[in-house]
Parts: C-alpha cells; sequence; structure tokens
C-alpha cells in the first residue's frame, strides 16, 4: 500500500495537482457572459433545492425556435450545483469556482488514464500543456455542463481500463452508475455503455472460448453496467425529477437524416477547424511556431488513431468512434470545442501513440525533447494566456453588469408576474428578473416573427446594445405605434405592448 502511494504514478500526479492550483486564480470573477445555458442550470438547480419540478422555469419554450434550448435539461448538472446554491446562494463566483474545481478532476483524471498507457512525464506534459491552452482558460470560466460530464466519461475510462480484466462485478457496478448520472447531463453518455457492451463481446470473440460459462460470465457483467446505468437514470431522471421533455427525444428530434452526407462533411471541417484553434492561438511573432504546432498535434492524432484502430482496437477507441459519429453529423455547430471534451483524453491518446511512431537516427535525450517542446508552446501560448489573465472575465459585458441589474430589478419591481418579456437570452432574464420570457427565432423573417407574437402571449420586448436581435429590430420598424418606451439606459430599452 506504501509502495503504490509513492509510486512515480502518483508523485507525478502530485507534481500535476500543483501545476494546476494557478487554474483557480485565473478567469475567476463574480462575471459571466450573456450565454443562456448557465441561467437555465442555475434556475434549475434551485428547483431542486425548494422542491419546484424541472421543468417549471421561467423560459418559455418557443416551438418556432428549437435550436435555442430544450425546455429544460436533465437534472445531472443541476444536481451539482445544488450544493452550492445551498451554501452560497446564486453566487456566479461560487458556482466558477465548481467549474474550475471540476476542470482540475478532469484533468488529473485524465492524467491517469493516459499514464496507464504511456510514460508518466510525456502523460503530464500532455495535460499541462492542454490545461492552460488559452481556449480552456476561458471556457472554465462558463456555468456549463461539458466538463462535469466529461469528468465522469474520463473517470469511467480510467475504471474500465484498469478494472476490465479483473471480472469482478463492483467497478462494472459503480462504471454503471457513473454512466448513469453522465446520462442525466447528457444522453450521449449510453455510448460509453454501448462501447463497453462492444468491447465485451470483442472479447469473447478474441479469446475463441465460447463455453457457456464464459459467456455467462460475461453476460452478468454487462447486465450489471445496465442495471447500475438504468437504474440511476431511471429513478432521477424519469421518476424523481423529470424533464419537461424528455431529453434524448428533444435532441434526436433535432437531427436531419436528409442530406447526411453534407452533414458529415461540414461536421468533420467544423470539428477539426476547433481542433487546430485549440493548439493555434494568435501568437504574434511566434504565429510561425503556433501554425506548425497545430499542424504536427492534428497529424499525430490522425496517425495514432488510425495505429490504434488497426492494432487491435480496445473500448476507448469505439467509445472515440460511436460519439464523434454522433456529434459530427448533429446540426448545430454553434457550440465550439466544449462538444468533443468527453473523448478529448482518447485524443491525447492518439496524439501521444503518433509522436512514438516517430523514429529519427538522432540520439537525443528525452529531457531535451520535453524541454524544447514546453518552451515551444510557451512561445505559442504566451500573448493570448497573458490577454485572458488581463481582461478575463469582461466586467463590462453580461448579467452582472450595472446596467442589467438596474433593468432586471425594474421588470421585477414594475410588472406583474404573469407578464412576458420578449429577449434575445428569455433564461438568463428569467434567472435575475423572476419574469417569463421567450425569444425570438434568430434567422425569421418578419412575417415568421409577427406569427410568433400573435401565438405567444408577451407583454414587453427588451432589447440589448450588446445583442443582436435583427427580427426585434425589423418588427420595431414595422410597427413603431404598438409599443411604448418604459425603460432605458446606456445598455437596455424595453418597450411595453400597447
Amino acid at each position: 500500500m506504501i509502495k503504490q502511494l509513492y509510486s512515480q504514478k502518483n508523485l507525478v500526479g502530485f507534481i500535476l495537482i500543483l501545476a494546476l492550483i494557478p487554474l483557480f486564480g485565473i478567469n475567476l470573477d463574480a462575471y459571466h457572459d450573456w450565454g443562456g445555458d448557465f441561467a437555465q442550470y442555475i434556475q434549475q438547480a434551485i428547483n431542486l433545492v425548494k422542491g419546484i419540478p424541472q421543468g417549471d422555469t421561467l423560459y418559455i419554450f418557443n416551438p418556432y425556435h428549437l435550436y435555442l434550448s430544450p425546455p429544460s435539461y436533465g437534472v445531472g448538472f443541476p444536481m451539482l450545483l445544488a450544493p452550492v446554491y445551498i451554501f452560497f446562494g446564486n453566487n456566479i463566483l461560487a458556482f466558477l469556482y465548481l467549474i474550475t474545481a471540476v476542470f482540475a478532476l478532469y484533468l488529473i483524471s485524465s492524467y491517469y488514464f493516459l499514464s496507464s498507457r504511456f510514460g508518466v512525464v510525456e502523460s503530464l506534459i500532455a495535460v499541462l500543456i492542454f490545461a492552460y491552452t488559452p481556449q480552456m482558460l476561458r471556457f472554465k470560466g462558463e456555468v456549463l455542463s461539458d466538463l462535469p460530464f466529461a469528468l465522469i466519461i474520463c473517470i469511467c475510462l480510467v475504471l474500465y481500463s484498469k478494472h476490465a480484466k479483473l471480472k469482478s462485478f463492483l467497478p462494472y457496478g459503480i462504471i454503471g452508475l457513473l454512466i448513469g448520472f453522465s446520462m442525466l447531463m447528457r444522453p450521449i453518455g449510453i455510448l460509453l455503455l454501448a462501447s463497453i457492451i462492444l468491447d465485451q463481446a470483442v472479447g469473447i470473440m478474441r479469446s475463441g472460448d465460447f463455453t457457456k460459462k464464459h459467456i455467462i460470465r460475461h453476460g452478468l457483467l454487462i447486465g450489471v453496467t445496465i442495471l447500475g446505468c438504468m437504474g440511476v437514470y431511471f429513478i432521477f431522471g424519469v421518476l424523481l425529477y423529470p424533464a419537461k421533455q424528455e431529453s434524448i427525444s428533444f435532441f434526436s428530434d433535432l437531427f436531419v437524416t436528409n442530406e447526411i452526407g453534407d452533414q458529415i462533411r461540414e461536421g468533420l471541417e467544423y470539428y477539426f477547424l476547433e481542433l487546430e484553434k485549440v493548439f493555434n492561438p494568435d501568437a504574434d511573432k511566434w504565429q510561425f511556431l503556433s501554425i506548425l504546432l497545430e499542424a504536427f498535434v492534428v497529424v499525430m492524432m490522425v496517425i495514432g488513431l488510425i495505429k490504434s484502430l488497426l492494432n487491435k482496437a480496445d473500448f476507448t477507441d469505439y467509445f472515440f468512434m460511436m460519439y464523434m459519429g454522433v456529434v459530427v453529423v448533429f446540426p448545430v455547430y454553434t457550440q465550439g470545442f466544449r462538444y468533443v471534451l468527453p473523448v478529448f483524453p482518447i485524443a491525447m491518446k492518439y496524439i501521444l501513440m503518433g509522436f512514438q511512431s516517430i523514429k529519427l537516427d538522432i540520439r537525443v535525450r528525452k529531457p531535451i525533447v520535453y524541454l524544447v517542446v514546453c518552451y515551444c508552446v510557451y512561445l505559442t501560448y504566451e500573448r493570448e494566456v497573458e490577454i485572458v489573465i488581463d481582461h478575463y472575465p469582461n466586467q463590462t459585458y453580461g448579467p452582472q453588469t450595472t446596467q442589467a441589474k438596474e433593468l432586471f430589478q425594474y421588470i421585477n419591481q414594475s410588472t406583474g408576474p404573469d407578464e412576458v418579456v420578449v429577449f434575445n437570452k428569455p433564461r438568463v432574464l428569467g434567472l435575475y428578473s423572476q419574469r417569463g420570457s421567450f425569444a425570438l427565432y434568430t434567422f425569421g423573417e418578419l412575417e415568421t416573427t409577427e406569427n410568433q407574437l400573435r401565438d405567444l402571449k408577451w407583454n414587453y420586448l427588451l432589447q440589448c446594445t450588446e445583442l443582436s436581435d435583427q427580427p426585434m429590430e425589423e418588427f420595431l420598424a414595422a410597427h413603431p405605434s404598438d409599443v411604448v418606451s418604459v425603460f432605458s439606459n446606456d445598455k437596455f430599452r424595453l418597450y411595453k405592448k400597447k
């Protein structure tokens, strides 16, 4: 036990923990961007604490605007936010500290996943390079479910990698429970269960042991995993805290099956560009290094992926292919890199496998290679990391500004509790002003906007200088006599329906 505690892997893991401490001093303040999802998650966490059904939020679902958000999300992430709300109230800084802690745990889990396959130093460097990418330093300033979901998935990857061959029921039961909890955040978590089932089936085929005892043993392990997964999902997601519309059915309705070839092509192009953004920040005078790093990472990942698939693929490869297959054809390309976070430890595995494939007839000591790589990464990251440290979060933008607080207070005190405000960020307005709100379809013509305002009850229209809302602008220009201005400040103008 003592030897295990002081193993090289754990000692390097401790160094990683120390190296992640600065994350708690970067991009953390009582400010958040306008977003939208964060407000819905916080509102559902408040509902959870107060015993209000998850679907009873002030966000009014607009059937013309499907892609904005479902009527409510699964209860998984609100369950994590609820204890923070109990102790600190609706405190955005407290929520952001939680997200940073989750990010740190995700990185530590990624290290243990990689170090079971590669050297501890290579794993440490890979994780730290990813941890301090400017994009991730910015992203951890968002109260979103992506990092908690990715953490749960990564823990499952570590557990299954370690215990898959032990054939003990307990680890499989724990993995099942975790997968069930991940599905309460994102229904796509079920693909990890599918990849484990496929891995067990492939394991039987590879072993050549088709005896009844062997097959039953594998079947029981799968059964325990399924039981744990479905048990958690059914108890919390169906019986106790059901969403207003079940998540799987909502998101499956968004898929468009026609022109599937175009969707795959556009999806692949989009996510390769997002991967490039992570490793190709604006490095100013060192931009050539940034371009080289981005190209190197992409090539290494593709080589590693091919190598892994050809050399006895395992459950991580099955999960990666299934997950990316679904994400690539999902017809929403505004989410940036965050949808890839659950499989990024596997992507790092491929990058390291590709790097190991390089064979040069030059004798250079590994420490020198590591130092050169780290210094080149430092040169490419330095400028944007300094920008994040100096200018994030933006204290002049978002729902925590003085002007926004003034607006929310006016709406809360001067409008009726059943009155509805049309606003580009309805979930944010609902959280901070406690009034019902919906958003207009972003790409609609004037006739579409008029139809929405005819079909859905509304009392006020709200404009914000920080947010573009062309449909509302066109409606106000076409129907100036239908409304009257009742409130305005430097950033907002509120119109009341006559």
